[in-house]
């Protein structure tokens, strides 16, 4: 899991700016520590209320990316980008896939398809292809 930091001195200072996007808190800068695989999912303009002012999150693991793609509408969901940041690198994600938890009680496992077609595992080794579900497609 990443992990975001911020500081009191990044906060927004413009009221205006953080009246709009109440109930969030409005920060101009976060810093990203890299304990594991962190994800930023972009939505397309073209699907988002322009009443909304969240454009893109930010999230700290997979459970939670997969816990925001819940929340989100069909129509928010349609065009979204999503890009992984791990090992220092970033990379486009084009699916997510899962293996599921054997009997053993491991954890679920987490795959990606990225820009090249190749499969990457997050965090940990790659599962077999064979045993992998596609979980979500993002657009190019």
């Amino acid at each position: 899991m990443g992990l975001f930091v911020t500081d009191a001195s990044w906060r927004e200072d413009s009221d205006a700016l953080r009246a709009m996007v109440l109930p969030y808190s409005a920060w101009r800068l976060v810093g990203i520590v890299l304990v594991g695989p962190s994800f930023l999912i972009l939505l397309d303009p073209a699907s988002v209320d322009e009443s909304q002012y969240v454009r893109g999150f930010l999230v700290d693991s997979v459970e939670n990316l997969l816990e925001v793609l819940g929340q989100l509408s069909v129509c928010q969901r349609k065009g979204m980008r999503a890009y992984v940041l791990q090992d220092q690198r970033v990379e486009q994600v084009r699916e997510l896939w899962i293996c599921p938890r054997g009997d053993r009680g491991k954890h679920n496992s987490f795959a990606y398809l990225n820009h090249h077609r190749e499969f990457v595992a997050i965090g940990a080794e790659l599962p077999a292809v064979d045993a992998m579900k596609k979980l979500v497609s993002f657009a190019e």
